[in-house]
């Protein structure tokens, strides 16, 4: 039987978008652009964390098979409508809403999240709080360049999207899609480049958590002959591999009920 390795580089291009196109709320993987870490100079003992989220017009694979290729962009200004709205959005360690260090509805100074749209990307602004323990642990981090990456999630419901479609002489098909505007944003964060698991892992996760079976779908041929030996043991391009599985590793979210606090006093005795 095929591996599952072989199983996700032989997925056709109706397999792919069946699976991916399941998430409601999704995330991007991107490095650290015009990053800005530092003490505030305010004497309070703030770290200023300030960058770029999301860069406009800047291709990114989302998945390259054998047979299908996807490839993404995002369109200057496709946050614009969705900063209009004045959203709630937070600024977490990973993805991880128990390890927001601000937040856009936050009063301020500290702990608030200033997002913007310029020429560039989606940019963020924010004083920390260096009491916050995972500030301390961000700041470790940071500091020592071992976090790297950033990375958003977001929705694409409600917004739009549009898809140019090319296929070469071997009859692979390529889908460029461009995000014209963002349906909804939850939050920003830093993060590892590793924080992800293998591919392989990811779709073994999302195919079981939706009750499928793991075998190889009826519209993939065998593989190629022509194959190098050492396919199996790694992904030929690993930066691809990696934001395939942060796409599918995220697939599935649960469903949450959460609503404010009403009504709390917050005080010292």
């Amino acid at each position: 039987m095929e591996s599952i390795r072989d199983v996700v580089d032989g997925l056709s291009r109706d397999r792919v978008r069946a699976l991916l196109g399941e998430r409601e709320q999704r995330v991007m993987v991107v490095p650290l652009n015009d990053i800005e870490w530092r003490e505030s100079g305010s004497g309070d003992g703030t770290r200023v964390l300030s960058g770029y989220a999301a860069v406009y017009d800047q291709p990114t694979t989302l998945y390259d098979g054998k047979f299908y290729r996807w490839d993404e962009v995002i369109q200057h200004g496709a946050f614009d409508a969705i900063l209009a709205t004045d959203p709630d959005v937070h600024f977490n360690l990973g993805h991880d809403m128990n390890r927001s260090m601000a937040r856009t509805k936050a009063p301020g100074p500290v702990g608030k999240l200033q997002l913007s749209s310029d020429a560039h990307g989606l940019h963020m602004y924010a004083r920390l709080n260096p009491s916050d323990p995972d500030v301390v642990a961000l700041a470790a981090k940071m500091d020592h360049g071992i976090m790297d990456q950033c990375s958003f999630a977001f929705t694409m419901s409600g917004g739009i999207t549009k898809t140019e479609s090319t296929t070469d002489g071997d009859g692979k098909q390529t889908d460029l899609d461009t995000l014209v505007q963002i349906g909804d944003l939850f939050d920003t964060c830093v993060c590892a480049r590793g924080a992800y698991p293998t591919t392989e892992a990811a779709l073994r996760s999302l195919m079981e958590s939706q009750g499928r079976a793991i075998a190889v779908p009826a519209e993939a041929p065998a593989r190629s002959q022509e194959v190098p030996e050492d396919a199996d043991g790694a992904q030929v391009d690993p930066a691809i591999a990696r934001k395939r599985a942060a796409l599918l590793a995220e697939s599935t979210v649960a469903a949450r009920h959460i609503k404010p606090m009403e009504d709390i006093t917050w005080t010292r005795e």
